[in-house]
């Protein structure tokens, strides 16, 4: 039992360690191809003017479990420029300003 469990342990560290060599690669102002080939194929793509968003499921190099589930991890590239990337909850105040109302409306 003690033996599988220690097999179960290395093979958990052995996909982080792979997420980490990969996002390690990347920088600021790489093409896309260059990006799919550090990265591989987005899980996702995303664009809006002049800006696209490279999606990628990958598990989180901090917790290595096997009980970890995939984090969203960004690459933004500006006319085909990465210009950020990392993980997807990371990019709050980097972004353009997103704005939102609350409208509340009472009845009389």
């Amino acid at each position: 039992m003690k033996k599988i469990l220690f097999i179960l342990f290395c093979l958990s560290l052995v996909g982080c360690v792979a997420t980490t060599s990969k996002t390690v690669k990347l920088q600021l102002g790489m093409t896309k191809p260059e990006v799919i080939k550090v990265m591989g194929n987005p899980t996702s793509v995303k664009a809006k003017e002049s800006i696209e968003t490279l999606e990628y499921l990958l598990y989180p190099t901090w917790s290595p479990s096997i009980y970890d589930q995939k984090q969203q991890y960004w690459v933004i590239l500006r006319d085909g420029r990465v210009i950020q990337y990392g993980n997807a909850g990371d990019f709050g105040s980097a972004l353009p300003e997103k704005k939102e109302y609350d409208i509340k409306i009472q009845d009389k």
